[in-house]
């Protein structure tokens, strides 16, 4: 999984053909913690189809402003640069990102 922030989010999103996930999440965040590992788990289940990525929202103010990040953990699912789906909290599961990503492949 890739970390990214305001500054090189537009070279990823600019060379990028496939779909990217991205991950906004913080280091004090409990629910961040959980789901971590289920994220890292679906990056290497769909490695080479769909790019991953990683934001720390304490450190992507401008990327927070685009996609109107309101919590952490919340992810971003787009596809030929438009947001397809955004997640947040609970709702963010392996089944459901699976289920969407799937759709888009």
């Amino acid at each position: 999984m890739r970390e990214i922030d305001d500054i090189t989010y537009n070279e990823i999103f600019a060379t990028t053909l496939t779909p990217i996930l991205i991950y906004f999440w913080a280091t004090w965040c409990m629910p961040c913690k959980m789901k971590t590992p289920m994220i890292e788990n679906l990056a290497q289940q769909f490695e080479g189809k769909v790019l991953f990525t990683k934001a720390d929202s304490d450190l992507t103010s401008e990327m927070k402003k685009l996609f109107e990040i309101k919590g952490t953990p919340t992810v971003i699912i787009l596809n030929k640069g438009m947001v397809v789906k955004n997640i947040v909290g609970k709702n963010i599961t392996h089944e459901n990102i699976e289920l969407i990503l799937n759709e888009l492949l």
